[in-house]
């Protein structure tokens, strides 16, 4: 809408101006709370080759990755698709644009509540995938059809969201203990150099190879993700910290022992230098709070 009425330049222009009512927004609301990074929200630069080399996250690495790579990738072929195939004028690709997203959300919304109520988040991440891999196969070879099109396009954002949405959350449940700062900052650098190499990728084939080869080659990277997504490992898992006093090697060996033998604790792990506790449990069994009142309760007994 906005380049139609006014121009290209005219979005960077909005985007510039949003851009600095960010940086007034930031400087001018948001307070100066004392900020006191923890392994739960700041990186440990020398544990990065631990939790990149996870394997449990290095399927999420991977997915975030290829989910902004065809996304990118997409929306700079899909323009010629739909100027050369569906006879749509650049000015009325926002309108196109609107109708498929609103349509997605009939796919999204039940998706995204039967994932969380029924516990079927790794079975529908595995169909977004294969849903993906399918359009892009039929737009190897076939993309005439104006109800294909708006269909696929429908289907991709619905799948995107949905993937969007689960993927940074399976991700911070997957962390080992007491890294996930760390391993989000992992993930964050994919998906951005899943933008960057989609981008570049797809005007590289646009230039050399053309708009078939592409697809192709897009839908042999979704086949990879979609067997390799098969694997996935998804559990109901949350981490929690509490203050430490470390009074002693021996102290800290017997809470980590009494800790470890109740129903749900997965790993106990202790930051000398932040003075911290670090447990990760499964939601399904215990909570947080239990976990308190049992230190609580260990501490009195000493």
């Amino acid at each position: 809408v906005v380049a139609s009425k006014f121009g290209l330049k005219a979005i960077f222009a909005l985007i510039m101006a949003l851009t600095f009512l960010a940086l007034l927004l930031l400087v001018l609301l948001l307070p100066n709370a004392p900020a006191k990074p923890n392994r739960e929200n700041s990186p440990v630069k020398h544990m990065l080759t631990r939790v990149f080399y996870n394997s449990g996250l290095a399927s999420m690495y991977f997915s975030i990755f290829l989910l902004h790579f065809v996304y990118t990738s997409l929306f700079i072929e899909l323009p010629a698709i739909l100027v050369s195939s569906l006879n749509l004028t650049v000015e009325s690709h926002w309108l196109f644009y609107a109708k498929t997203i609103l349509l997605s959300l009939v796919f999204l919304i039940p998706a995204l509540y039967y994932a969380e109520k029924k516990a079927v988040t790794k079975e529908l991440i595995v169909v977004a995938i294969f849903t993906f891999f399918l359009s892009f196969f039929v737009l190897t070879f076939y993309n005439q059809s104006h109800l294909l099109i708006t269909a696929i396009v429908t289907l991709f954002f619905a799948g995107f969201s949905f993937l969007e949405s689960v993927l940074p959350s399976l991700t911070s449940k997957c962390s080992p203990v007491a890294l996930r700062g760390t391993a989000m900052g992992i993930f964050s650098s994919c998906q951005f150099l899943g933008i960057f190499l989609g981008g570049l990728i797809a005007g590289f084939f646009q230039e050399y190879f053309g708009q078939q080869a592409y697809f192709f080659f897009v839908s042999f990277l979704l086949l990879i993700w979609f067997f390799t997504s098969k694997g996935l490992s998804i559990g109901d898992f949350s981490e929690c910290s509490f203050d430490f006093d470390y009074r002693d090697r021996s102290f800290f060996r017997g809470i980590k022992n009494e800790l470890s033998h109740l129903n749900g604790v997965i790993k106990v792990f202790y930051v000398k230098d932040e003075k911290k506790i670090y447990i990760k449990f499964d939601n399904s069994i215990t909570s947080s709070a239990e976990l308190k009142q049992n230190i609580s309760l260990y501490v009195n007994r000493l």
